[in-house]
């Protein structure tokens, strides 16, 4: 799987709609803290060695991610239930 579907996926199974997802992602990428992983979110994950350290990354990756969403959120759909799903 690569970082951008398990990023999908984890993001629709906390109440995002598949455009929602989409465009979390794109505004990670070109975020200031997403510039280090523009390009690679189609890398597969498994791809990073079996020690594990495609799944600590998805994690960071994961963390940037959910700042996005909850700046979307706040900006375009204040009061969005999921939004406590995302804020840390």
């Amino acid at each position: 799987m690569t970082f951008r579907e398990a990023l999908t996926k984890d993001l629709e199974a906390r109440g995002l709609f598949g455009d929602e997802a989409t465009n979390a992602i794109a505004a990670y990428e070109q975020s200031e803290p997403g510039a280090a992983m523009r390009g690679r979110l189609d890398d597969q994950m498994e791809g990073y060695g079996p020690d594990g350290t495609g799944v600590k990354l998805f994690t960071g990756v994961r963390m940037g991610v959910d700042a996005e969403v909850v700046k979307w959120m706040d900006a375009e759909k204040p009061g969005h239930w999921a939004r406590e799903l995302f804020a840390s």
